[in-house]
């Protein structure tokens, strides 16, 4: 199962945050930097 974190508006895929993501986990914004929509996952 792949999961991926995609804007609701924009349909652009999110990247990280550098800053509190580590080795172990992987930490994504909840608001899109592009458009500012909500980030949502999305189960593929």
């Amino acid at each position: 199962m792949d999961i991926k974190h995609i804007c609701e508006t924009c349909n652009k895929e999110a990247e990280p945050n550098k800053e509190k993501s580590n080795e172990n986990w992987s930490v994504y914004d909840t608001t899109c930097k592009r458009c500012g929509g909500k980030v949502k996952m999305n189960f593929q």
